[in-house]
């Protein structure tokens, strides 16, 4: 199963549209961005926009979604017998009704699962407003799934994955370019942002005994990407940055 992917039935759509926390992107051949503070500002804007594309893909950062690592003794050959296993084992550990999410899982291993969740309802309210616009949403995204998949085609082999999205951070610590690990946190003053991933980086060097030395940093927005110098002054090799451009 492709690890970005959200629907089987894929196919490129004519544009992106990427919503972060500060903003939203058209990507196309030339990336338009519009300032937003929240869903209804990210309506008034779309529904302002004179948009020609019949399609459109979604990209989401992992806010609202769910991940959870799942270990097996051993998991079927067959993918229709995976799926069964996988939600079966999720809905003994996952609190809420399993019929009010989005589900997909990436095999990382022979035995390990991601499992990612999204609520309908999340994904219900963006439909209703493209049909709106007449456009029909065909590929929802994920940004750290994405990105993942990024580092993979590129043979990148970093030990963390950092998306710094204004003051929302998610860290994805990785070996073998498989992911571990996924931390998600907001802070409240960007000069809190450093000093937080050096402590979750600690965190993760201490229970999982493995040495963090290699990172890749994404930047949401152009303002984010002097948090990049942060990082790397500390004692954290920069591989590479990535920008919204590489999300398609």
């Amino acid at each position: 199963m492709d690890i970005e992917r959200f629907f089987i039935d894929y196919k490129k759509p004519d544009i992106y549209l990427y919503i972060n926390e500060s903003c939203l992107k058209i990507l196309n051949k030339n990336e338009e961005s519009y300032k937003i503070s929240g869903f209804n500002e990210f309506k008034e804007i779309l529904l302002s926009l004179n948009l020609t594309s019949n399609s459109c893909g979604i990209i989401l950062n992992s806010r609202d979604f769910i991940f959870n690592f799942l270990d097996f003794d051993k998991l079927p050959v067959i993918e229709s017998k995976v799926k069964e296993i996988v939600e079966w084992r999720l809905s003994k550990i996952f609190p809420e009704n399993l019929n009010n999410y989005i589900h997909n899982y990436i095999s990382l291993s022979k035995n390990k699962i991601l499992s990612v969740l999204l609520k309908k309802e999340i994904h219900d309210k963006l439909d209703e407003l493209l049909v709106v616009k007449n456009l029909k949403m065909i590929d929802l995204k994920n940004t750290t799934l994405s990105l993942l998949s990024k580092l993979k085609r590129n043979r990148l082999s970093a030990d963390l994955l950092i998306e710094v999205d204004s003051l929302f951070i998610t860290m994805t610590f990785l070996h073998n370019r498989v992911p571990f690990f996924i931390r998600k946190f907001e802070v409240y003053e960007r000069g809190e942002i450093v000093e937080e991933v050096l402590k979750i980086k600690t965190y993760v060097e201490n229970n999982y005994s493995k040495k963090i030395e290699k990172f890749v940093c994404y930047s949401a927005c152009d303002s984010d990407k002097e948090l990049i110098k942060g990082f790397d002054n500390q004692k954290l090799n920069l591989l590479k940055d990535y920008f919204s451009k590489d999300l398609i």
